[in-house]
Order: structure tokens, then C-alpha cells, then sequence
């Protein structure tokens, strides 16, 4: 009888082995690491979300800008960002403003671009910093195709002092997301954002 209660209270005081204590470890891991790839996942699309609603809300005041003001303001679209651009006195396009709302806006990885122009892709030029981009202007040597697409500052699209805009789709995405955002203009100067879930 004593025996049989010593076992038993042996059993009882024996605690976790090591191996249920990894087991556990593990477990809690696996569970930690899905939790936090969710919610970087949610970080980056309210990111992007965010920088779509900007972008909106940066294409309609430069419409309306237009519109109130008579001038005419181009949409330069890069691989990583956007500028709105104006004619100056001499007929070369120009940043429309280097402070305020109208400024020159750029993207951080991961975020991409792809552009539309009147139902048509656009490929894009890559984004050149300001310091680049007085490098390339000092430089006399021969550029590539590439340099010379990004230092070019046509605009893509058109917002007009009569309120017609170039029909255009911006959209933006980011790898690993459900969701993507495109800003869309119509010829009639409406503009809006759209949410479109991705095929995966």
C-alpha cells in the first residue's frame, strides 16, 4: 500500500519532460510567426491603401488647381513615384511645385506601379532622385536609352484648364498582398479609386 502511494506520488512531482517543453516551444512559434506575417501583411496593404487615397486625393486638387488657375498640369508617372508638372515661360516642363501638396511624391519598396494611358500599358522610366538627376544634366557623355527616358520630363497625362483630363489607370500593388488600388480618370475629369482583390 505504501508503495503503491509513493509511485503515485512520484508520478505526480514528475513535471514536463523535455520533450513536451519543445513540443510546446514549437508550437507557440509556429503560431507567433503566422500572427506576425498577418500582420505585416495588414501593414503593408493600409500602406498602400493609404498612398492610393493620397494620390486621389493629390489628382483631384491638381484638377481642380488647373481648372481655377488656366493652366495646364502634367502627370509625370515613374517607376517609383509621380510629379505633377507645368509649362514655365520658355515652354519646358517643370515641377508644378517643390513644397506643399502638389510636390513631387515617391514610393518606398515594396509598393510598384503599373500605368494606362487611354486603355494603352506604359512602361515606366525609373525614379531618379534630385541629386541624380543634376549628375545626368551636368554630364556630357552619351546616355543610354534608360537614363534618358528618366531625365525626360514629359508628362504622360494631361489635366486641362477645361477640366478633361487624359483617361488613365494608376495602379498600385505590393508582392504578397490580396488587394491592389488603381486611381482611374475618365476623358470627363472624374476620378476615383478602386479596390480589386488579386488572383492568387
Amino acid at each position: 500500500m505504501r508503495s503503491s502511494r509513493a509511485s503515485v506520488k512520484q508520478r505526480s512531482q514528475r513535471g514536463f519532460t523535455l520533450l513536451e517543453i519543445m513540443v510546446v516551444i514549437l508550437i507557440m512559434g509556429v503560431m507567433i510567426t503566422f500572427a506576425s506575417l498577418s500582420i505585416g501583411s495588414r501593414a503593408n496593404e493600409d500602406k498602400l491603401e493609404n498612398e492610393a487615397r493620397r494620390a486621389e486625393a493629390i489628382f483631384k486638387l491638381a484638377s481642380e488647381e488647373a481648372e481655377a488657375k488656366g493652366v495646364e498640369i502634367g502627370l509625370r508617372f515613374t517607376e517609383g513615384g509621380y510629379r505633377l508638372l507645368t509649362l514655365d515661360s520658355s515652354r519646358q516642363w517643370r515641377d508644378y511645385e517643390t513644397n506643399g501638396p502638389l510636390r513631387r511624391r515617391m514610393f518606398q519598396a515594396p509598393f510598384g506601379l503599373n500605368l494606362r494611358v487611354e486603355d494603352r500599358p506604359v512602361v515606366l522610366p525609373p525614379e531618379l532622385t534630385p541629386e541624380q538627376e543634376r549628375e545626368l544634366a551636368e554630364t556630357a557623355e552619351l546616355k543610354s536609352q534608360r537614363e534618358n527616358d528618366a531625365q525626360d520630363l514629359t508628362p504622360q497625362v494631361l489635366l486641362l484648364s477645361s477640366g478633361e483630363i487624359t483617361p488613365f489607370t494608376l495602379q498600385m500593388t505590393a508582392p504578397g498582398l490580396t488587394a491592389s488600388y488603381s486611381v482611374e480618370a475618365d476623358a470627363l475629369g472624374r476620378i476615383k479609386l478602386v479596390r480589386a482583390a488579386l488572383r492568387t
